[in-house]
Formats: C-alpha cells, sequence, structure tokens
C-alpha cells in the first residue's frame, strides 16, 4: 500500500512528512517515481447558483513544492481576491488522498480536500471555510507530472512571448486606479524591460524601473518571472498566463518585495514592432 504524507507551506511549499523508508532515507526523493515533480491543480467552488474556479501551480524543489495559486475568479469571469497562500498537507493512502488546506496570505482561509487517485490525476469534492464566510462546497481536479517522466508539452526556457512586447498591468482590487506598463525587448535569451512605474491615472506613484524578465513557454502556458534592478530595488513578480490566438498574452500576477508577497493582480502583453 503506498502510504504518503506531504505539507504545502509557505508560497504553497509541499513539504514531506511521512514517507516510505526508502524516501525518507534518500537526499533527493524527486528521485522516487510516487513524488510528483509538478502539479497542476484546479477548483470549482459553489455559492448559492454562482461558480467561483482558480487554479494553481506546484514545483518539486528536491524537498518540498513551490506554488502559487491564482486569484479566485468569479461571475463574469471577474477576480474576487489576490490567490492564495499558506499551507497544505496531502495524506495518500492508496488510490485515497486528503488535502487540508490553511492559507495565511489572501483569503486566510482553510479547506479540506477528498478525492482518488487514477493514474497521474485525481479529483474529488472540498469544503473551504474563511473566517468571514459561511463554508462553502465544491469539486477539484489535480494533473500529477511524474519523474522521470516529462510533460507532454516540455517547457521551453528562453522563448519569448514576441521579440518585443509591452505588457500593462494591475492590481486586484483597484479602487486607486494603479496601473504599470514596460516596454519589453528580447536580448540574450530574456527581456530587457523598462517600466514606466506605477501611476493612478494621473500622477506617477513610484519611480520608473529597469530590470530583466525571464520567459519560459508550455505549449500555450506562459510563465514570466521579473526582478527589477533600478526603480525601487528588491521589487520581483512571477507571472502566470496564456498565449491568445491575436498573438497577445494575458494572466495573473503576484508582487514581491525582498521576497515578502504584497499584491496580485491582472497582466497583458501586446506584441509591438521592433
Amino acid at each position: 500500500m503506498n502510504y504518503f504524507h506531504w505539507g504545502r507551506v509557505g508560497l504553497l511549499l509541499l513539504i514531506p512528512a511521512c514517507v516510505d523508508s526508502a524516501v525518507a532515507q534518500s537526499n533527493s526523493p524527486v528521485a522516487d517515481p510516487a513524488v510528483p515533480v509538478r502539479i497542476e491543480l484546479c477548483e470549482v467552488a459553489k455559492v448559492g447558483i454562482l461558480s467561483y474556479h482558480n487554479c494553481g501551480r506546484l514545483i518539486w524543489n528536491g524537498q518540498n513544492y513551490d506554488a502559487t495559486f491564482l486569484p479566485l475568479i468569479g461571475p463574469g469571469e471577474t477576480p474576487v481576491d489576490t490567490g492564495g497562500v499558506g499551507t497544505m498537507t496531502m495524506l495518500r493512502v492508496g488510490n485515497s488522498v486528503t488535502l487540508t488546506r490553511i492559507d495565511s496570505v489572501g483569503t486566510e482561509g482553510s479547506g479540506t480536500y477528498q478525492g482518488t487517485v487514477v493514474g497521474n490525476t485525481a479529483s474529488g469534492t472540498a469544503t473551504w471555510f474563511h473566517p468571514h464566510w459561511p463554508k462553502f462546497k465544491g469539486t477539484w481536479t489535480a494533473t500529477f507530472i511524474m519523474a522521470p517522466a516529462a510533460p507532454e508539452v516540455p517547457i521551453a526556457p528562453g522563448q519569448p512571448i514576441a521579440d518585443r512586447i509591452e505588457i500593462c498591468e494591475e492590481p486586484v482590487p483597484n479602487p486607486f486606479n494603479l496601473r504599470n506598463c514596460g516596454m519589453l525587448t528580447w536580448k540574450d535569451g530574456k527581456y530587457d524591460a523598462a517600466w514606466t512605474g506605477v501611476w493612478n491615472g494621473t500622477s506617477p506613484q513610484t519611480p520608473p524601473a529597469t530590470g530583466t524578465v525571464t520567459c519560459e513557454r508550455d505549449g500555450g502556458k506562459v510563465t514570466m518571472n521579473r526582478v527589477d534592478v533600478t526603480g525601487i530595488p528588491g521589487i520581483t513578480a512571477i507571472y502566470h498566463g496564456a498565449l491568445l490566438s491575436d498573438g497577445t498574452a494575458s494572466g495573473s500576477v503576484i508582487w514581491s518585495m525582498n521576497g515578502n508577497v504584497f499584491a496580485a493582480g491582472t497582466w497583458k502583453a501586446t506584441p509591438k514592432e521592433p
């Protein structure tokens, strides 16, 4: 019988707490084929007749999972929060799996996920709790990318959206109409970025900035990592999104200052002529 117990902390980190002896004695548990190297998890919540959904990506780093849950999308495909950051444990006995989630940043809620593993996928039902909302229920699905197998579409590092793009971003919620745009130019396997700084529609709120942005494409999905060099030192961001048929890309972004998450929002990139 397979018996695994993983945990999720920080930016959704899954920490092994109880694994079989072969894994526990190994300094590189990722080598065990029972440990997914990546997990893609999506969830749908029902509140009355309304439906809400979001997804998260979990990446195995050799000891635990680095993962990000995107903002919850509500009616009209509108983000209603800034995403969840917290802890999660996952207990697997045979093909049965139970996940227990506690968010410390973002929703500050918790949840219990129960389901069944079939091959490299899992699905089931979930119940979420929040200090200011009644409990609500829904469903979840997950795909496990196992070692040593590669994803169906290999991640292609150093592959741009376009050689030159304009990207604009704004927080969610956005009561002060804040917006930041930048021009990104592809060079030597990464983007050189020049940002206008954050504006509130009429006046600048932060100074202009420059830095670098890496870009990875996994089929139609895009992941970018930003590091600012000038402007406000210590600003970084991670962008998740999708390529659209018109050549643009859009998705969700989480900003950090010196490694600490402080906001989340949305972004859109548009190709520009060189």
